[in-house]
């Protein structure tokens, strides 16, 4: 999402009341965050290049693993035994 896009989003919402998680409304965690594509692609990059010339299976631990989209990204390296841990499964 672009800054532009991201300012129009952010006028067109309103006022709007939040308890609980910012991650518990998505479309309010993406306009605190609008490069969130971006960050996650380059750091999928940061991981294809630093298991590229490494045998595997390198072991991840994911602690809170929030919306769990880091989650998703280091499960598509073959190369990587993930275990999650979440502190407020859903």
């Amino acid at each position: 999402m672009s800054k532009k896009a991201a300012a129009a989003s952010s006028s067109s919402l309103g006022e709007r009341r939040f308890a609980g998680k910012l991650s518990d409304d998505y479309p309010l965690w993406r306009l605190a965050r609008p490069f969130l594509d971006e960050v996650h692609e380059a750091f999928a990059k940061e991981l294809r290049g630093f298991t590229k010339g490494r045998s595997g299976p390198l072991r991840v631990l994911d602690i809170g693993m929030g919306d769990g989209a880091i989650t998703k990204i280091l499960l598509q390296d073959p190369k990587l035994d993930v275990t999650g841990i979440a502190t407020n499964p859903r």
